[in-house]
């Protein structure tokens, strides 16, 4: 059973080569010139999830239309059959590598204990082929959006939406409100979770929580830092949100700027907004 489980690592860890290794090289560059690794992990999770769904949807989209594709094809538009059967299918291949992601993600979140080990776990997962096989084929599905923008404005054009029998026109501009609708759930958590505390309102936070941590603390919270993933030490200031949430002074200020969510239970740490 140990010898299975080394197999199905090795496979899912395996590495890609240095001409697939460019292809990742900017996610990589991005990922590493962040401040806040871990919050950026998040919410790379938040969209494979998201993505996840989707792709499970039209999986199961294109499963229940099956029997209506050959009527579809000849009787209505073979051009939107073909993109909404060439559309759910990249979703149904790219389910697989999304997975593994899911997998390995918590798995590196799960064995690693400060943020300069994350950076580099991150990066190596950022080099496997799981990670480059799921941005290969997410660049195409994305191409194949953009080619059923230009289908939905032909079918306006056409005037394909005066026929009774369109069941494919409407399946087709369908796939393109999740895809909309998932970038804008995207963008919505990006941007609610992305505007930080001026200096105004995070020097009246800190002075409202801050804390000097003594022995008695140490005994009491043998957890860590969630951001840094570092213990707490005697002596160092530490901040308290209303949460409940303990972090080090220096970790949470870098993160208040860009996020004002506490990063473990994403509730707002300054209210008086």
């Amino acid at each position: 059973m140990a010898k299975l489980q080394n197999q199905i690592w090795n496979i899912m860890y395996q590495k890609c080569s240095e001409e697939e290794q460019k292809f990742v090289q900017k996610q990589i560059d991005c990922f590493k010139n962040q401040d806040t690794p871990v919050y950026n992990i998040k919410i790379l999770q938040f969209q494979v999830r998201v993505a996840l769904v989707m792709n499970l949807f039209l999986c199961y989209l294109l499963y229940r239309e099956k029997n209506n594709l050959k009527d579809y094809f000849f009787n209505q538009s073979y051009i939107n059959t073909i993109w909404f059967v060439s559309i759910c299918l990249q979703n149904a291949i790219v389910l697989v590598p999304k997975i593994f992601m899911m997998v390995i993600l918590q798995i590196v979140l799960n064995n690693t204990y400060n943020t300069d080990e994350l950076v580099v776990n991150i990066e190596e997962f950022m080099k496997t082929k799981i990670y480059y096989q799921n941005c290969y084929i997410s660049k195409y599905i994305w191409m194949n959006y953009g080619i059923g923008g230009v289908l939905y404005l032909f079918n306006i054009a056409v005037g394909f939406y005066e026929f009774e029998n369109s069941q494919i026109v409407s399946l087709c501009n369908f796939v393109l409100y999740l895809m909309i609708a998932r970038l804008i759930l995207f963008i919505a958590k990006v941007t609610l979770q992305s505007k930080g505390l001026t200096e105004q309102q995070l020097t009246n936070l800190i002075n409202k929580r801050q804390f000097t941590v003594n022995e008695d603390f140490c005994k009491k919270h043998e957890d860590c830092c969630s951001i840094c993933l570092e213990e707490y030490l005697v002596g160092q200031i530490s901040l308290q949100l209303d949460c409940k949430h303990i972090y080090h002074i220096s970790c949470i200020k870098t993160w208040l700027k860009q996020q004002n969510k506490c990063a473990c239970c994403n509730q707002f740490a300054f209210r008086e907004l």
